[in-house]
């Protein structure tokens, strides 16, 4: 159950709530939608038709035949098409997506090495259409032949409800093709939706968040989104995390962030969650303590925890950002608690002033810092500075999950 609706935790001034285990909050649709075509045989390839249909067609692959070194299973969906007219190539489905939902399409794809040395003519392979919003096309990313390669595409999130094409395109649409003879296979072509919304329990902000790429899910510690495989050489050249477009968190007065982490990085200016340049706010944690920065002031610092973090626990890491000075006798501040247990405060600019929050940024994808890399199972945002009681109430109403 997602923090955001458990009754027995902090629920005021929640402005929003991510819960990899919580389909309210993230959703990951297991379902394909582009369903196999057809029927394999043993050795042999068999004509088929898909639903939408351009120029020319595709046979579906039997079992027991070897391309580039690998052997057809009977649990495979492969589908040929040879390149023997120009013309608009389009075959595939028409599916109802609905609003908020990115799509995300897979395949391996083999072009045989018989195919004619003026490969590629056109290097269109395939292509989403979601009616009235966008297309999305993917490209053969070189002239290999002979050798399968895979394609991964995720799509913008859709702006309403709408239909989608979800298109196999070799060669284009118009006086083209890949080449003038040869062939290129398709194989285990998926489509799934994924919806990549926060749960903004108090509607105050609609900060609408995306996916760079789908973010790779582990079951540890009830469900997670596992950052270790994060690349890029700071949080905006990643290629994981949830982007969001508008500011998160209230531009002047206080907020503060609860998650539940494990195996943080072991660097000091991680960009856990940031957003803006110096005129934004930045929060990371590392094993030693929790790294913040306030805008536009520039202050920035870090609050040690009592004790380091032992990689292979979860933890629950509070820390509020008190503009204010409400826990801290007027003085402004960030104040951390690990597992409900208060760890100390450092006190930020005295005069505060509205972060303006000119680039945009989000959660393991932002505007600054190294990427951070650990586990995370939920990150929840309030449009408050939390006291020890109430970062206590939400470490006992939530640590069963995590085996505490």
């Amino acid at each position: 159950m997602s923090v955001g609706y458990n009754p027995k935790t902090i629920t005021d001034s929640i402005l929003f709530n991510l819960d990899a285990a919580n389909i309210r909050s993230y959703y990951n649709d297991t379902n394909n939608y582009f369903p196999p075509t057809g029927t394999a045989a043993n050795g042999t390839d068999t004509s088929i038709a898909f639903p939408i249909t351009g120029n020319g067609s595709f046979k579906r692959v039997g079992y027991g035949q070897t391309y580039g070194g690998y052997t057809i299973q009977q649990s495979d969906d492969v589908y040929r098409y040879d390149f023997l007219t120009n013309g608009c190539n389009y075959h595939g489905y028409s599916i109802s997506v609905p609003k908020g939902y990115q799509l995300k399409f897979t395949y391996d794809y083999y072009v045989d090495s018989s195919t004619s040395s003026d490969y590629p003519l056109n290097t269109m392979l395939s292509g989403v259409e979601v009616s009235g919003q966008y297309g999305v096309y993917q490209y053969a990313p070189n002239s290999n032949k002979g050798v399968w390669q895979t394609i991964s595409a995720l799509a913008p999130k859709t702006t309403a409800a709408t239909q989608a094409n979800i298109l196999l395109y070799p060669g284009n649409c118009g006086n083209t093709r890949m080449a003038t003879s040869g062939f290129i296979l398709y194989k285990n072509v998926r489509l799934k939706l994924i919806k990549s919304d926060f749960d903004d329990s108090t509607e105050k902000l609609l900060i609408s968040p995306y996916m760079y790429n789908e973010t790779p899910y582990s079951t540890d510690g009830g469900g997670c989104f596992d950052f270790s495989t994060a690349t890029g050489a700071n949080a905006a050249a990643s290629t994981l995390g949830f982007g969001i477009n508008t500011i998160p968190v209230p531009a002047m007065s206080n907020f503060t962030f609860s998650v539940w982490i494990k195996n943080p990085p072991n660097i000091g200016q991680s960009g856990l969650f940031s957003f803006g340049g110096t005129d934004g706010f930045r929060f990371g944690i590392n094993p030693g303590s929790v790294y913040w920065l306030i805008g536009p002031t520039y202050a920035e610092g870090y609050v040690g925890f009592l004790s380091s973090l032992n990689s292979s626990k979860w933890y629950n890491v509070v820390a509020s950002y008190d503009r204010n000075g409400s826990l801290n006798n007027g003085t402004p501040n960030v104040t951390v608690y690990l597992n409900g247990v208060y760890q100390g405060r450092t006190n930020t600019s005295a005069t505060q002033t509205p972060m303006t929050l000119n680039q945009l940024g989000g959660i393991v994808h932002s505007a600054c810092c190294t990427v951070w890399t650990g586990k995370l199972a939920t990150f929840t945002a309030y449009g408050k500075s939390l006291t020890e009681s109430e970062a206590l109430t939400i470490f006992n109403s939530t640590k069963s999950r995590f085996g505490l």
